[in-house]
């Protein structure tokens, strides 16, 4: 019954918990920013000419982001 407990308690410390051990490094972190501004700045350009009517008439892009990143 001790047993169990403990292990109860580690399993729900765990799920509390989450993954906040894991931490991204500042280069990680500044080279994730990055990737995310470069997408985000080639996708005002498909928006821009979306609004203008200047593009295909669909808001599906021709970029598209890496996924695991």
């Amino acid at each position: 019954m001790k047993r169990l407990l403990i292990l109860l308690v580690v399993c729900l410390a765990n799920l509390l918990a989450g993954c906040s051990g894991v931490v991204d490094t500042y280069a990680e972190r500044k080279l994730r920013y990055k990737h995310t501004n470069d997408f985000q700045t080639r996708m005002i350009v498909d928006d821009w000419d979306y609004v203008w009517l200047y593009d295909r008439s669909s808001n599906m892009t021709y970029w598209h982001p890496r996924a695991g990143l």
